[in-house]
């Protein structure tokens, strides 16, 4: 008799197969193995971890229906390692995009920067803007952003019960209300004459507070809300102070 088992499923299984809890395996000629799990199957030989070691059994000195239920529970396992294993990646390629935009983003408004510290620094620079173009720029401070982030389906299943697929979603409000606020009061209050130095000290705070949000720790929550508060710093926030900055004459 022969049970075959695709290398890659044997593979990915066999470490936590082992650390699991165990039932002791009795054989077909009599041998009793203390405490044993079979952690992978290859043509006609199991390979089973017991109290006194690991041993290589003959698959036709065990029971049919014992090994069905090792070969379907090292599938299930080599499957659901397989897609965490993908989910990681894509998560990591998604991070690894917006340190990029980030990147790029902290570029181009460190330049505009300096287009505004050399403003300031001259002595007769024209301060005549139209008023209602100010108080429309500040009325149109951007609000938060809300949303929900999908994070792909889990299994949850029992001896007795059938597998059933659980999406996993977490919720956000971005920014925190001190980093809305602080933003907003930096623009709601500035002048045509302090526009240059209000840029300055916004565009300091946008290089700090990405650097600090990239490298936020703690669970799932904390990352997600992490990174939709650089996506808003980067997607809304750094467009709004560029409709500032076109004020300013060239």
């Amino acid at each position: 008799m022969k049970i075959f088992l695709p290398a890659l499923c044997l593979a990915l299984a066999t470490t936590a197969l082992a650390a699991e809890p165990r039932t002791d395996l009795t054989l077909l000629n009599g041998t009793v193995l203390k405490r044993a799990r079979i952690i992978s199957i290859k043509d006609d030989v199991a390979v089973v971890v017991h109290a006194g070691g690991t041993s290589d059994v003959q698959a036709d000195q065990i029971e049919v229906v014992v090994l069905v239920a090792a070969q379907k529970e090292i599938a299930e396992r080599a499957a659901e390692e397989k897609r965490r294993t993908a989910t990681a990646t894509a998560q990591q390629e998604k991070r690894d995009a917006e340190a990029r935009t980030a990147a790029k983003a902290r570029e181009e408004f460190t330049a505009g920067d300096l287009a505004a510290k050399k403003l300031a620094s001259a002595n007769n620079h024209p301060a005549r803007v139209q008023t209602d173009s100010i108080q429309k720029l500040k009325a149109d401070f951007p609000p938060k952003s809300t949303g929900t982030v999908r994070l792909g389906t889990t299994s949850q299943r029992s001896r007795t019960s059938t597998s059933r697929p659980r999406e996993d979603s977490i919720q956000y409000t971005v920014p925190s209300d001190d980093v809305w606020s602080w933003y907003r009061g930096m623009f709601q209050t500035t002048t045509i004459q302090a526009l240059p130095r209000t840029l300055e000290m916004v565009n300091k705070r946008i290089n700090e507070d990405m650097e600090k949000l990239g490298h936020v720790g703690g669970g799932e929550s904390a990352r997600v809300q992490a990174q939709q508060t650089q996506q808003w710093l980067q997607r809304t926030l750094v467009p709004y102070a560029t409709r500032w900055r076109a004020l300013l004459p060239p």
